[in-house]
C-alpha cells in the first residue's frame, strides 16, 4: 500500500540500477517474477524465479540483478514483522529511440 510505497520504490530503483538488458536486443518475451524475502536488516533469503518469461537469459538477467541488488536498506521500523515477502517483476519495453529499457 501507499504506507511503505517510499520503501517500495527505492527497492525497486535499486533493482532496476542493477538488471543488465545487454544481449537482449529484440527478445519478445512476456515478464519475469523474481521473489524474495527482506530480513529486517535488509539482507535477503530465498530469492527464486517464480514466473518465467520463457526467456533463460531474461529470467536469469533478472535473479541476478535481485541478488546483486542486496542488501536492501532496513526494513521500516513500523512494518511490524521480521521480514517482507517481495516480488519483483520485469519486462522488457521499447522507450522513443527504439532502445530498450
Amino acid at each position: 500500500g501507499s504506507r511503505f510505497a517510499g520503501y517500495a520504490a527505492l527497492l525497486m530503483q535499486r533493482v532496476a540500477d542493477r538488471w543488465r538488458t545487454n544481449g537482449l536486443e529484440g527478445v519478445r518475451a512476456p515478464f519475469a517474477i523474481i521473489a524474495v524475502d527482506i530480513l529486517r536488516n535488509g539482507a535477503i533469503r530465498n530469492p527464486k524465479l517464480v514466473q518465467t518469461s520463457g526467456n533463460d537469459q531474461l529470467d536469469t538477467s533478472a535473479l541476478r540483478a535481485v541478488t546483486e541488488a542486496a542488501p536492501f536498506p532496513p526494513l521500516p521500523p513500523d512494518l511490524g514483522r521480521g521480514m517482507a515477502n517481495c516480488r519483483f517483476q520485469f519486462q522488457l519495453q521499447e522507450i522513443n529511440s527504439g532502445q530498450r529499457q
